[in-house]
C-alpha cells in the first residue's frame, strides 16, 4: 500500500503539536518538555541508511549556527556548524571545511522542543552522520536521515549507535551498532556487488 509523503508529514505533525499542547497544559514557570515523534521509515542496516542519503560525513559539532523556533510544525529546529574531518559516502565527495546541519528541537534558556529518542547535539560532538538535502536541494543545509538513525557517537576510533551513549534512546530505534571500528564502518559504505550468472 502507498502512502503519500503528505499524508506522513501531516501525520508526523499532528503528533508533534499534540505533544506541544501537552506539554504546554503541565508546564509551570518554563516552557520545557520533550516531544515524541513518529517517524515514516525504519531502517535496518546501514546500507538502507546508505541508499537514502547523499553524504556520510565524519567530523565533529563546532557549535550553533542558528536557531529557528518556529519551524518546522511548530517544533523548531537548531542549525549546527559540521567540521567535516572525512567523507565516507560517496568516495568521491568533495567535501572542505564546514557544513551546516539541521536538527529538530531547540534549547534556549526555559523555552526547549527536544525529540525525546534524538537530544540535541552538542559542541565537541564527534560524530559519523547520514545526510541528505531537502528538495530542491540549494546547498545550504543537510538533515540527519532517519533522525537518532543516521547519528552514530565516535570514541576512540570506535562507532556506536546512539543507544549506548545516550539513555533515552532505546536500541528499538537505532541501527544497533556497539564498537565497530572506523574502517570496518566506513566498509559498509561500500556499494555491494553483484553477480551476473548466465546458463
Amino acid at each position: 500500500m502507498l502512502i503519500s509523503k503528505r499524508f506522513i508529514f501531516v501525520n508526523v505533525s499532528l503528533l508533534v503539536l499534540l505533544s506541544l499542547t501537552i506539554g504546554c497544559n503541565n508546564a509551570s514557570d518554563t516552557d520545557r518538555f520533550n516531544v515524541m515523534v513518529s517517524r515514516a521509515t525504519d531502517y535496518s542496516s546501514i546500507q538502507g541508511l546508505r541508499d537514502n542519503s547523499s553524504l556520510v560525513v565524519k567530523g565533529t559539532i563546532s557549535g550553533i549556527d542558528h536557531i529557528d523556533q518556529e519551524s518546522p510544525a511548530g517544533m523548531g529546529a537548531t542549525y549546527f556548524t559540521f567540521s567535516v574531518e572525512k567523507a565516507l559516502f560517496p568516495n568521491e565527495a568533495n567535501i572542505d571545511g564546514d557544513i551546516i546541519v539541521r536538527q529538530d528541537g531547540y534549547d534556549v534558556g526555559q523555552t526547549a522542543r527536544v525529540v525525546l529518542d534524538s537530544p540535541l547535539m552538542k559542541k565537541g560532538d564527534n560524530v559519523v552522520l547520514f545526510l541528505k538535502q531537502p528538495e530542491p536541494e540549494d546547498g545550504k543545509y543537510y538533515y540527519i536521515v532517519g533522525g537518532p538513525q543516521g547519528r552514530f557517537v565516535v570514541q576512540d576510533n570506535k562507532v556506536f549507535s546512539l543507544n549506548h551513549s545516550i539513555s533515552s534512546v532505546h536500541e528499538s530505534t537505532v541501527v544497533e551498532i556497539n564498537g565497530m571500528t572506523l574502517e570496518e564502518f566506513s566498509n559498509e559504505m561500500k556499494p555491494t556487488k553483484s553477480f551476473e550468472y548466465s546458463e
